[in-house]
């Protein structure tokens, strides 16, 4: 057999490396590995957020070892968490191992006891062999030990009695663990021992799968037997376990050495040091208790874990109450995978990965905070600033600003702490003039805290050595720069910075300004249940909501749908997730992100739980003064909250509270003068109560601190639109496009040119828009226009056939709303064509539709089938049926719920205005018209754009004075309704050609050949590919020839 060390040959039987002493490949960790192997294969790479086999969807890499990796994955098929071991190949490299495993799985799925992780089964995935096991969410037993460097003796013999209680099942099934250390040991969220990795275990009874001479185990905690390739019992396992009592207890495992062979030889030969010497607390009984399980002749040991468990117990009864059980607790990592860790590569004594916190109050006076509501001038006031990346690897650049922001988050759950946002600090910086500073460095940050009245600052960095991740923090007084707090925290992998490096952290900022450990219990629950588990996943999230916050909506998406991948349980993801896919059009995807964050939202605490409950109360209790309470009270908590103005504002200003809503937005722009949000807001309610140049004057200082963003322009040529300056509003549109291409502006542009009636210029923009939206919701909206825009030109097949484009893409996304918005837009194309064959089945399609799939009350869904068959009714000269209709309408207004009243309202009068008007009682019908309420256009919803537009009503006052027979009213109402209105108003329906045509029918009716002339020629340059057949077109033409041959 060929040595890894220095290639020299030795025997096949030889343990060890003749030359050089190396083990020889027979010794492995956790595994036995063929020793006939002639080639390595690497685990296959599984990245987080996909699919393994068909139903496991990977969350997280736990992390890796002899034997393989391990991931936290879902079972898709029972929608439970469960731990995936992927196994080496070279360790499944032949019949023997596989044989082996598939014993061991049978006979380790027969250990069922709370003090054991359960074994599920052993499978194949194409070529790679893998095992499914319970995943126990908690921290490793030598977490804890190198968290603590030793644990209380009651803590350590109770989590011992828990092993026993453990191996004890095992062994009466005749299976021996053979690898049992603290890595091994996991301890759940209540304090329960979980012994892990039975996949090694071997049947007492099944012998002869491996040969003898094999070595199977971990260096630190093997017996003397395993050493010398003998055959393993359950007194191994005592043996092991005896080590392990002894690191508890003493911090440190009985033999140490440079190589596992030197370990190895001391197992086999040296006695191990009294723990007593080590830690003079440790009471004779248990010291000889811990010596006996390590006695070199199994015969000497105990003879069985129940004997053991019984002297632990004895031993136990005399330690005070408090330190008998292992304490309930919040898990600090999910899993501690062993690794090869050089510390002397951590030669500075900040090993960091975190710059923490800045926590400030004049005079320091911490012990005196009292219990309950504590007022702000009491509470700490806290700052952190950018940590400094020691890796010396750029990759890790990010965790300058995702560490500061976790310790934030963390620390602003304690009503004692008073902490300073990341985002606050920013706004800080633009008010120093420094916006573009990315890295916030001590002297920076000492001046911020400074100028904000911050009276503690807290500096940190991160370094990392092969796979730990260090950190450490200082807390320094601002004005004196006296060190008041240090810390440091280290873990496996950059996860363990929200695993376990956060909360131990925040923990120890709390002890230095002499919060007591109650006070720190009471206000701290784990950064990973309010935030992830994942590092990469926070990453993505933050840069999602960066760009959500730029309105970047299919940027922000990529990211956020990233980290949800990652994990799946991440709440404010999920949430942001929901409105950017509300935003793009996505109300499926809107209300599958919004059920996940409801579905995890009770982990938020602090300010981020209670903006939870008012985002709840909003949009789920659809309760607007709970909400509104809410708000008030993260105001009182959170004064230097700009984002908690801003909400107030937002609320003030739907509820028509002008003169509040821009003191609250001024009271955000105190915090922050370039905060956009609140400058972009602010300009559109001037702009709404006209006000332009005011409105203006804001949205320019919105661009001027947001230069390459869109959005500001966006804004700007919404306004120029309500100023009726659409040049000006297509050219700043167009800057927006030129910005962000995919930016929420092509449809605008469309619009304005079909207002131009320049229809060609109106489908080029649309087709632009369809082309480069980024959801099929906003295609589907897109294809929406585009049909409208053809109905408007006469082309109804192609019309039909575009909207049936917008119908496929909102099935496809199961949007049910999208959905009937298309089939309402199809119905009234058949109206306005008179085509009342397709009308009727139409009415029917869309009726049918709500009821299957119960949109809206039952009530309003019988009203509104009434209204449409009404409609047709009269379209076919029934008045009475129609009249009936109505009459079956009217009971039933009522009884319908609040957000429907004001639909219903306006169909009823809008039917009942037009069965008026058929009976000639015209003055009546005026005035039931005028009162029916309106849905004016606005840029916040596309669908207003068509709905006002279709079907074609703005002409009613006009066919009420034809009917009249006052003919002039009804020709000046027509020639207001084709003339461009300059008066500002964002309410701007199109110059229809329909309305064109009937305005030069009276024309003619007049006598006035050469003005009825020029409107049907208007009419019928928008007509001029209409489709063949359509008898309003074919009129025209026929009205027009006779004119000209006049």
């Amino acid at each position: 057999m060929r040595c890894p060390n220095c290639y020299s040959e030795n025997p096949s039987d030889n343990l060890y490396c003749n030359k050089c002493a190396t083990p020889l490949p027979q010794i492995v960790d956790e595994v036995y590995v063929a020793p006939t192997r002639t080639l390595e294969t690497p685990i296959p790479e599984i990245d987080t957020g996909t699919t393994y086999a068909g139903r496991y969807q990977v969350i997280e890499e736990l992390g890796r070892g002899g034997m393989g990796t391990v991931f936290k994955v879902i079972d898709t098929e029972i929608n439970e968490k469960v731990a995936l071991k992927i196994i080496r190949p070279e360790i499944a490299a032949d019949k023997r191992t596989i044989e082996r495993f598939q014993n061991e799985i049978k006979l380790a799925r027969m250990i069922s006891h709370k003090n054991v992780c359960r074994m599920y089964h052993f499978s194949k995935e194409e070529d790679t062999y893998y095992i499914v096991m319970e995943y126990v969410q908690g921290e490793s037993l030598k977490s804890m030990i190198r968290m603590t460097k030793q644990l209380s003796l009651g803590t350590a013999v109770n989590i011992a009695k828990q092993v026993c209680e453990g191996l004890s099942e095992a062994h009466r099934l005749g299976v021996v663990h053979r690898d049992l250390k603290p890595q091994n040991i996991m301890i759940d969220q209540d304090g329960n021992a979980r012994i892990m990795d039975f996949g090694i275990a071997r049947s007492l009874k099944a012998k002869g799968i491996t040969g003898p001479g094999v070595m199977v185990g971990t260096p630190d905690y093997m017996s003397p037997e395993q050493v010398e390739g003998k055959e393993a019992d359950q007194r191994s396992d005592i043996y092991s376990l005896g080590i392990i009592l002894y690191e508890m207890a003493t911090g440190k495992v009985p033999f140490d050495g440079d190589t596992s062979l030197s370990i190895m030889v001391k197992h086999k030969n040296e006695i191990p040091q009294n723990p007593r010497k080590i830690n003079t607390q440790i009471p004779d009984t248990l010291s000889r208790l811990i010596l006996k399980c390590l006695d070199k002749k199994k015969e000497k040991r105990y003879q069985n874990v129940e004997e053991l468990h019984e002297e632990l117990n004895v031993i136990e009864k005399k330690f005070p109450t408090r330190e008998a059980k292992v304490s309930k607790r919040k898990p600090i990592t999910t899993r501690e995978i062993t690794v090869k860790f050089n510390l002397k590569k951590l030669l500075l004594p900040a090993l960091v990965v975190i710059a923490v916190i800045v926590i400030g109050m004049v005079g320091f006076k911490y012990a005196s905070v009292k219990a309950g509501a504590v007022p702000l001038e009491d509470m700490v006031s806290v700052a952190v600033i950018s940590f400094e990346n020691q890796t010396g690897e750029n990759s890790y650049d990010y965790l300058q600003e995702a560490i500061p922001n976790l310790l934030i988050t963390s620390l602003e759950q304690s009503r004692y702490l008073r902490v300073t946002t990341w985002e606050r600090m920013h706004d800080l910086l633009k008010q120093l003039g420094k916006e573009d500073v990315e890295v916030i460095n001590s002297d920076l940050g000492f001046e911020i805290c400074r100028m904000e009245g911050i009276n503690a600052i807290v500096l940190g960095s991160y370094i990392k050595a092969d796979e730990m991740f260090a950190t450490n923090v200082q807390v320094l007084d601002v004005e004196t720069k006296e060190l008041l707090k240090s810390a440091s925290s280290r873990g496996e992998g950059v996860g363990s910075i929200l695993r376990n490096q956060i909360d131990e952290l925040s923990k120890e900022i709390s002890r230095g300004f002499g919060l007591s450990e109650r006070k720190i219990r009471a206000n701290s629950s784990q950064i990973a249940e309010a935030t992830t588990l994942s590092m990469e996943a926070y990453n993505y999230f933050l840069r999602g909501r960066d760009d959500y916050e730029k309105f970047y909506f299919a940027d922000s998406l990529r990211f956020l749908e990233r980290a949800v991948e990652l994990d799946p349980e991440f709440v404010m993801a999920h949430y942001y997730t929901a409105l950017v896919k509300g935003a793009l059009g996505d109300r499926a995807g809107w209300q599958e992100a919004f059920d996940k964050f409801k579905k995890y939202m009770k982990k938020l605490t602090g300010k981020e739980g209670l903006y939870a409950e008012a985002i709840y109360a909003r949009l789920e209790g659809k309760d607007d003064k709970k909400y509104f309470k809410i708000l008030e009270d993260i105001e009182k908590k959170y004064p230097k909250e700009k984002r908690v103005h801003f909400d107030l504002a937002l609320y003030y200003q739907n509820h028509k509270m002008n003169d509040e809503a821009v003191e609250k937005y001024n009271k955000a722009l105190e915090l922050d003068p370039k905060y956009g949000y609140a400058i972009n807001q602010l300009a559109y309610l001037y702009s709404y109560q006209n006000d332009f140049d005011k409105a203006l004057e804001y949205f320019k200082r919105y661009a001027s601190i947001s230069p390459g963003d869109a959005n500001p322009y966006d804004s700007m040529g919404e306004l120029y639109f309500r100023m009726g300056k659409l040049e000006e509003s297509k050219a700043k549109f167009t800057e927006a496009l030129e910005l962000k291409p995919d930016f929420d502006s092509a449809w605008k542009v469309a619009y304005i040119f079909a207002l131009e009636e320049n229809y060609e210029g109106a489908m080029r923009w649309v087709d632009q828009y369809i082309s480069i939206v980024p959801s099929d919701a906003m295609k589907s909206i897109g294809y929406q226009f585009k049909g409208f825009y053809q109905h408007i030109l006469g082309n109804l097949e192609q019309s039909l056939k575009t909207i049936d484009k917008a119908e496929e893409l909102a099935r496809s996304l199961g949007d049910n709303h999208l959905i009937d918005v298309v089939l309402r837009m199809k119905l009234w194309i058949y109206y306005e064509w008179g085509k009342t064959e397709f009308l009727r089945d139409s009415i029917k399609a869309r009726m049918d539709f709500r009821t299957k799939n119960n949109i809206s009350s039952e009530k309003l869904n019988t009203m509104l089938s009434d209204f449409y068959y009404g409609v047709l009714d009269l379209k076919e000269g029934r008045i009475k049926s129609a009249k009936s209709r109505l009459a079956a309408m009217k009971p039933l207004l009522s009884d319908l719920k609040s957000e429907e009243d004001k639909d219903m309202k306006s169909s009823y009068d809008y039917l009942y205005s037009m069965v008026l008007l058929a009976e000639g009682s015209v003055d009546e019908a005026v005035a039931v018209y005028k009162k029916r309420p309106s849905f004016p256009m606005s840029f916040r919803s596309h669908v207003s754009f068509i709905r006002r537009n279709v079907p074609f009503d703005a002409d009613f006052y006009a066919q009420a004075f034809q009917e009249k027979g006052e003919i002039n009213k009804a020709i000046a109402e027509y020639e207001k309704l084709m003339t461009f209105n300059s008066e500002a108003t964002e309410d701007r329906p199109l110059f229809h050609p329909l309305g064109r045509f009937r305005l030069a029918k009276l024309y003619e009716e007049k006598g006035q050949y050469t003005k009825a002339i020029e409107q049907y020629e208007k009419a019928l340059e928008v007509w001029k590919n209409a489709d063949k057949g359509l008898k309003t077109v074919e009129e025209a033409q026929r009205r027009l020839a006779a004119l000209k041959s006049r």
